[in-house]
């Protein structure tokens, strides 16, 4: 806890008239954590997908293809979010939840199949979720936990 982020609270409790009630208090932390974790699931999931179709796009056919001018809101999107997955590349744990999530979204996205075995298109060739649909963010969730807990025991093992 930062010192700003203590008067930053005492502000508040004092202006709201809020509990100071440490039961409370561990209930709401346990509702944040949840929702940012659930937050950081969904955001994993995304950049995975981002990745998976620049990729596509990558390995297309582009030899008659002429692209849309991205807007400058566009150009900085996708300039952040490849940075970002970049920056991802460069972290050893984040690199494997970034390599692995990418795989659990290509899983996923095997799985998109009609009850036919055949892939269910929508008018521009996107491919749609058939029934058999599997979603990448429960595995994404136990990969997420799985891996944080292999980091605080090797944490844990150098303490010993």
């Amino acid at each position: 806890m930062t010192e700003f982020a203590i008067e930053a609270l005492n502000e508040f409790i004092d202006k709201f008239e809020a509990s100071r009630d440490a039961a409370l208090w561990d209930k709401l932390v346990r509702e944040e954590v949840n929702e940012a974790f659930d937050a950081f699931v969904h955001l994993i999931k995304e950049i995975a997908d981002v990745h998976y179709v620049v990729t596509g796009f990558g390995i297309s056919d582009q030899s008659e293809f002429e692209p849309a001018k991205l807007t400058d809101d566009e150009a900085a999107k996708l300039r952040f979010v490849m940075d970002l997955i970049g920056y991802l590349e460069q972290a050893d744990i984040i690199k494997i939840m970034n390599q692995t999530a990418f795989t659990l979204v290509h899983q996923s996205n095997m799985s998109k199949l009609g009850e036919d075995g055949k892939p269910i298109k929508r008018e521009d060739g996107k491919i749609l979720k058939g029934p058999n649909f599997v979603p990448a963010e429960p595995h994404i969730h136990n990969m997420i936990i799985e891996l944080t807990n292999v980091a605080v025991e090797q944490v844990d093992d150098t303490k010993e």
